[in-house]
């Protein structure tokens, strides 16, 4: 009935309600069904009955996540997430491997990013919703560059601003030979803001330059491969390489090949390896 925070293993035999948190040293393991609630497991999370996390719910596991479906959940897995039915609306990062394998397995809407392999039997749906899949990359390190492009894009609007509003200023200025002690405040203060503002955009043009090396070199290359059907609206980005699906696809793996994304027969997992006793 209260958040849990435990050195071992946590073993919950029923639900996990809304608004609720379970912070555990081992594995997290739910016989139940999960609400808008945050989990936090440096070994596994396994949940027998489902995620259901209304745009508010996370996992973040230091080993994989298995569950019977995910709805609305952020998900982050230093392994492997493995999922029996689908994963609809979430955002999903593992190290390794994205995989659904039920008879009704689905990926649909929102974001997945895995290192080495995405593999389900259904990808986007009928509606062409909106669905992004990215492999061959650190997770992590995919996600600091999106988050500091995010903050370049902010930052060169607020600079272009700024610089229109400081030319003002200084045409007025240079006008009336004076300002008033007002707006003489303000031209320093928007200059020192102006300056502060370039040696940030400095270091994110490091940093992001850092980052796409770093990515550049990852030996991983991935694939995603889908046993059913493709649907356009699902976005294929390998490495640093992005493809738009524009026709429905069957029994498909997407690889890269000389620097573009091309199809090729499906590629299969075993699921059995992956996952051992606790899916059988």
């Amino acid at each position: 009935t209260g958040n849990i925070l435990f050195l071992g293993t946590v073993l919950v035999k029923g639900n996990v309600e809304d608004g609720f948190s379970i912070k555990a040293a081992g594995d997290i393991e739910i016989k139940g069904s999960v609400g808008k609630c945050l989990l936090d497991a440096e070994g596994d999370v396994l949940i027998k009955q489902g995620m259901m996390g209304k745009l508010g719910g996370g996992i973040k596991a230091g080993g994989s996540v298995s569950s019977k479906f995910l709805e609305q959940v952020s998900v982050t897995a230093g392994k492997n997430v493995l999922v029996q039915d689908g994963i609809m609306h979430c955002e999903v990062d593992a190290t390794e491997k994205v995989v659904c394998f039920g008879k009704r397995a689905t990926i649909v809407g929102g974001r997945i990013r895995a290192g080495e392999i995405v593999n389900t039997k259904t990808l986007g749906s009928v509606s062409f919703t909106e669905t992004v899949v990215e492999v061959g990359v650190d997770p992590k390190s995919r996600q600091r560059l999106y988050e500091i492009e995010k903050e370049k894009t902010e930052n060169e609007a607020a600079l272009e601003k700024l610089n229109a509003n400081i030319n003002t200023l200084q045409q007025q200025r240079k006008s009336r030979r004076k300002l008033s002690d007002e707006k003489e405040e303000l031209l320093e203060k928007m200059l020192s803001s102006r300056e502060e503002l370039t040696i940030r955009m400095s270091e994110i043009n490091e940093e992001m330059n850092e980052l796409k090396s770093y990515l550049k070199l990852l030996k991983t290359i991935g694939k995603v491969s889908v046993s059913k059907h493709v649907f356009p609206g699902v976005r294929i980005g390998i490495k640093d390489i992005y493809s738009d699906v524009s026709n429905e696809f069957k029994f498909v793996t997407f690889v890269l090949d000389g620097g573009r994304i091309r199809m090729r027969r499906y590629e299969d997992v075993d699921i059995q390896q992956l996952a051992g006793k606790r899916l059988r």
